[in-house]
């Protein structure tokens, strides 16, 4: 999870994590350090059951939304997190 993305300005950049956790975890996203909320552009998903996933989904990806991504899983045994980096090009000049 999330490796490093590279995507284009007004495409949709899809990350994803994993987790195999007992009880199920929470899963929360960061972008460079601050806690992600879906605000429609944004969203996030959760697929439990013996692995846990997370997907975050943008839509319309700006130049903005460039920068390091981190999903953190948490239960009561812990917790676990992974990150990668996000960079977007705007379009090609052809």
């Amino acid at each position: 999870m999330p490796k490093n993305n590279i995507a284009i300005k007004t495409k949709d950049v899809r990350l994803q994590c994993e987790a195999h956790a007992k009880p199920i975890p929470i899963v929360k996203w960061y972008k460079n350090g601050s806690l992600l909320l879906s605000d429609g552009r944004i969203t996030t998903s959760k697929t439990e059951g013996e692995i846990t996933k997370s997907v975050l989904h943008i839509s319309d990806a700006k130049l903005a939304d460039g920068g390091e991504y981190k999903c953190v899983f948490e239960n009561s045994q812990g917790l676990s997190s992974s990150s990668g980096i996000v960079i977007i090009h705007g379009k090609s000049k052809f």
